[in-house]
């Protein structure tokens, strides 16, 4: 490779890139050789305590040195480990992959961690391409999926267990110091296509009595400690914590406490349910935070008071005061343009823009409150 730059520069090519690439390569095969003997230092080292077998319990024995290829993120890294076997039962283990994090695997903690933080956010076969064009790591899709997948599973086992034992914890007293002056707490629920295999046996809103989607659901906590000019809440940047998953109410209620828990709840000095109005978010809201303000967005608010309006006769006239060119409140809510169609009358002229300033993304959205506003 040096060689290739020498040239390269001698006969004066300037491809700047190729230099580049070339460059990298060069320094990422040296970073993995000097990590490869810095591994191998853990895996070969002798250890003060006997090896015990996982199966049975018995002292395990020393076979010898075996060779081993890990892929990092500076690229494929041979090392040596010390391995050892039962006597007994013939079980092998390895304890320097133990030590170093790489037990049952080819893949090194930072491959894993860049592979699953790319695998959240874009499709595996991008995370393949971006992983080999970005820092030169070769991975194909499937392993990608697994990975990611992996780190997933394994990140939730964790959660879980403090789930657990969050719930497992007595209510601190009413005396507790109360330090956030404002705590909101959001979730909401949306069906998420499938794959055939995954909607086996399960009901839904098809013809056929089949469904397409499952259900999952989202929460999110956050702290409100300002507002705006105009008196309304504004949310604490950087405050927001998300929960979710695909599974139903009973089970998600019990991943939403904690989390609240976890983020101050009985540190609040005033608690918020933020929902939609929907049954199973009400049930939740008086059973896990019954000390809490039970708000339903102004979105929905006003959807359901179209309904209303509609049920009994009236025709609304209120109109979004942000997008008056929107529809009228109806049976369908405000997501409905060109309502006017329908009513008989036209949306009023745009208002003047407000003035321009405001931290749009961290509002808190308008609310209708009440401590029964989601019945």
């Amino acid at each position: 490779m040096t060689r290739f730059i020498e040239r390269a520069v001698s006969r004066g090519d300037h491809d700047v890139e190729a230099l580049e690439v070339a460059t990298r390569e060069l320094a990422l095969g040296l970073g993995a050789k000097m990590l490869g003997v810095i591994m191998s230092s853990v895996g070969r080292a002798r250890r003060d305590e006997d090896v015990m077998c996982p199966k049975c319990h018995a002292a395990m024995e020393g076979t010898g040195p075996r060779d081993k290829s890990i892929l990092t993120i500076v690229g494929p890294t041979p090392y040596t480990r010390a391995r050892y076997e039962c006597p007994a039962c013939g079980e092998a283990r390895y304890p320097g992959d133990g030590a170093l994090g790489i037990e049952d695997t080819s893949r090194s903690p930072g491959v894993q961690r860049m592979a699953a933080r790319m695998g959240a956010k874009e499709a595996f076969q991008e995370v393949a391409t971006d992983l080999y064009e970005l820092a030169g790591i070769a991975l194909s899709p499937k392993d990608a999926e697994r990975i990611a997948e992996g780190v997933g599973e394994d990140i939730e086992r964790r959660d879980a267990l403090e789930r657990f034992n969050i719930r497992m914890q007595e209510p601190p007293l009413c005396e507790t110091l109360k330090t956030i002056p404002t705590l909101y707490i959001e979730f909401d629920g949306t069906g998420v296509p499938m794959v055939p295999r995954e909607l086996e046996g399960r009901k839904g809103k098809q013809s056929d009595g089949s469904s397409k989607t499952r259900e999952a659901k989202l929460g999110c906590v956050f702290t409100q400690t300002a507002v705006d000019d105009e008196g309304r809440p504004v949310r604490d940047p950087g405050s927001t914590t998300f929960t979710g998953a695909i599974e139903d109410a009973a089970k998600f209620a019990n991943r939403i406490y904690p989390e609240a828990v976890r983020r101050g709840l009985f540190h609040a000095k005033q608690v918020v349910v933020l929902g939609d109005g929907a049954e199973w978010i009400k049930n939740i809201a008086q059973t896990q935070f019954p000390m809490a303000i039970r708000i339903v967005d102004f979105y929905h608010a006003k959807e359901h008071v179209g309904e209303l309006c509609h049920a009994v006769g009236v025709v609304p006239q209120t109109r979004d005061r942000r997008h008056p060119a929107r529809a009228m409140v109806g049976p369908a809510g405000a997501r409905r343009h060109r309502g006017h169609h329908r009513t008989g009358h036209r949306p009023s002229a745009p208002r003047p823009r407000r003035k321009q300033g405001r931290t749009q993304g961290n509002r808190v959205p308008q609310q209708k409150q009440g401590t029964d506003a989601l019945r």
